[in-house]
Formats: structure tokens, sequence, C-alpha cells
């Protein structure tokens, strides 16, 4: 499996860091968070060559697909995907988040695109409610209307699976039918149904599982490492040392 950083635009500063981790070996790929009104440096990372994914930013950070403002939506849309040309991304994230499936969809098909994915979410989100496309129901249902993949996040599958008060592989292997063209990997407990993005080394989220479902998928799978943020990529490839010698 191939393993990759997570950064965001905002974070511009890191991505000589990234780019020499990445040449070096220490990790596969970059996964960029993308805020439009954040756009320093992209050439750097243009230039360089390195695998790069983006996400869409998400409701917690101003940007909710699922949300009523579809014009807002749209244009957000379209400009992440115009960044994802610039750096020739090879998949383009979004979250579902909360509000009303029907408004992602009509945003989602705006501007259709072969490299968009849908991740899955917790069903409980941090703000209340539930989140839109938690569900294999609900994500089949997104990927048919939007003609989408789909990005599994572990974490958020094993929330979702609390709050619906199933086994984690259970719920795992309905998100598996939807055939995942990448991961998502974190820690969390079961302490709260809502996501928590912990180091590896922490939670109760059996890795050992997570790893072979993936190897089941495919040995080249990418697979994002989403941890704290702490001592700028040091942590990161810290939690990928540690997954890749589990």
């Amino acid at each position: 499996m191939k393993f990759g950083l997570k950064l965001h635009s905002s974070n511009h500063l890191l991505y000589r860091d990234a780019i020499d981790a990445i040449e070096s070996g220490l990790a596969d790929y970059l996964e960029l968070t993308y805020f439009s009104s954040k756009t320093s440096n992209l050439d750097l990372l243009r230039e360089s060559k390195i695998p790069i994914v983006l996400h869409s930013a998400h409701a917690g950070q101003g940007v909710n697909y699922s949300g009523p403002e579809l014009d807002r939506n749209m244009r957000e849309l379209a400009a992440l995907i115009r960044a994802a040309d610039h750096l020739d991304a090879q998949y383009i994230i979004v979250h579902s988040d909360r509000g009303q499936i029907e408004n992602l969809v009509k945003v989602l098909t705006t501007v259709p695109d072969s490299r968009l994915l849908v991740e899955n979410m917790p069903k409980a989100a941090v703000a209340g409610g539930d989140c839109v496309g938690f569900s294999q129901e609900e994500l089949g249902f997104i990927m048919k209307k939007c003609s989408c993949g789909f990005c599994l996040d572990f974490g958020h599958a094993f929330k979702a699976a609390l709050s619906l008060d199933i086994s984690f592989g259970v719920f795992c292997n309905t998100l598996l039918a939807l055939r995942p063209s990448m991961f998502h990997m974190a820690q969390g407990g079961s302490a709260v149904e809502y996501d928590e993005h912990l180091d590896l080394d922490q939670g109760e989220i059996d890795l050992s599982y997570v790893k072979d479902v993936i190897h089941d998928v495919g040995l080249e799978s990418f697979v994002t490492i989403e941890v704290p943020f702490k001592d700028g990529i040091k942590n990161t490839l810290k939690n990928i040392e540690y997954i890749a010698a589990l």
C-alpha cells in the first residue's frame, strides 16, 4: 500500500518538506485539503511532479456541499477542480457533511469529473445532528447519481458502526461492496460517536484488520494518514512508520 501525507493549502510553507519526504521514500504521495482562498506555492507542488490527491474543504472549514448555499458550493467545487487540473491530481475527495443529500447531488453534477470520490462520514456530526453519506445506501445513491467513486475512511466507519450499534467489521463489509478507490486511516475510541483523528498507536480500531482489508483490495492502494498535525509533517511520518511496521 502507498501512504499519503495530509496538508492544507494554508500549510504552504511545508510543501518543500512534503516533497522531500516523498522523494526520499518516507511517504508516497500528498493529500492536500484545498482552500480556494489559500493558493500560495501551488506551482512548487506542480513542478515537483509528486503524486497528489486533492480534498475539498468541509463544513468545519466553511464549505458544506450538502448545505443550502448551492451557488457558492458550485463555485467552490469548480475552483477545486481547476486546482486538480493545475496539480494533475489523481483523485478529488469531497465530504457530504450535513444537510440534504439532494443539495450534494445538485452540486456534484454541475461539474462532472471522473476523479471525484465521495468519502463516507460518521453518523454523528461534531456540531450535532446526523451527517449525510454515512451508510452504504446513501453513498451508493450519491455514487450513482453523480457518477463518482468512493474513498473509505476507516475512522469514520468505526464511528458510524458505533452509532448504529453494529460491529466494525460487518459495517466495513457493507462499505467495501462499494469498491473504494482509496482509503483514509486514523484512530478513534468508543467514548464518543463523532470523529477524533487520533494517532495510530491510540484508540480502539483494529488496524491489523484494516491493513488486511486494504491488502485484499490491492497492494497499490492509496492510504492517507489523518492524524493530529504536530511538528510540521513529523507526526504524520512517525505514524506512517508505525503502521508500515504493524
